[in-house]
């Protein structure tokens, strides 16, 4: 693979992925106004700030491979991409087998086709680009004693993560909702926090037991709640 197309790659996803970003929280702030909220944004800016910091790997990853540091950028990255293809796997499914909402315009269609291109590029393109530099097949790096404790490591980073950005995000949700919707945000908060506490705890004793890839396992499980509570919000909505 050419150095510059492969370079081009590395720089297009955190682009991508910060547009991403900057566009949904000009559109959630949109709303916050829209609805005459009085609330201060912060909850947004801070929500959007804990994504960038997931996606640190994505965001180094140019930086580390001009270095010679692939490996190091394929451990932070594919993680992440492998959680994110579970999730656009699932709007993937619903873009193409959900009927669209009676009031969902062509160039609404268009844009969520485009969002789905754009994750894949962003997501999938570093890690063939630093596994095609690294010249190994991921089964050969998943040996590795090293990379167990790193993928531990990670997930336990991206539970926490997961679970500050869904707290903030409900706390966002709640400037304009009535009480008992805003009884039902607490309840969500408290239990999106009780997981992370207890896939955290669990996660660091499995670690600390020599037991990297059980603790990757339970530390993932704060963002397999997450992803799950998401999707049960969209459903109700749709």
């Amino acid at each position: 693979m050419a150095r510059g197309f492969s370079l081009g790659i590395l720089w297009l996803s955190p682009v991508l992925i910060s547009l991403g970003v900057v566009a949904y929280s000009v559109s959630l702030n949109a709303e916050r106004v829209e609805f005459g909220s009085k609330r201060p944004g912060w909850p947004i800016v801070l929500a959007a700030a804990g994504v960038w910091l997931i996606h640190i790997g994505f965001l180094l990853g140019p930086w580390l491979w001009t270095r010679g540091r692939s490996t190091m950028a394929l451990w932070l990255t594919l993680p992440l991409s492998l959680v994110a293809m579970a999730v656009w796997l699932y709007f993937a499914a619903r873009f193409i087998f959900v009927a669209p909402k009676p009031d969902a315009t062509s160039a609404s269609q268009l844009l969520w086709g485009l969002g789905l291109v754009g994750c894949l590029v962003a997501y999938v393109g570093p890690i063939i680009v630093q596994v095609n530099a690294q010249e190994i097949w991921v089964h050969r790096l998943v040996r590795q004693p090293a990379f167990a404790s790193v993928m531990a490591g990670l997930a336990l980073v991206a539970g926490v993560g997961a679970s500050l950005s869904m707290v903030t995000m409900l706390m966002a949700s709640g400037a304009n909702s009535r009480p008992g919707e805003v009884s039902l945000l607490k309840k969500q908060m408290l239990a999106v926090a009780l997981v992370c506490a207890a896939g955290v705890a669990t996660g660091v004793w499995a670690w600390v037991q020599g037991r990297p890839w059980l603790g990757a396992a339970l530390g993932s499980v704060p963002v397999a709640f997450v992803l799950a509570l998401l999707a049960v919000m969209v459903r109700l909505q749709s």
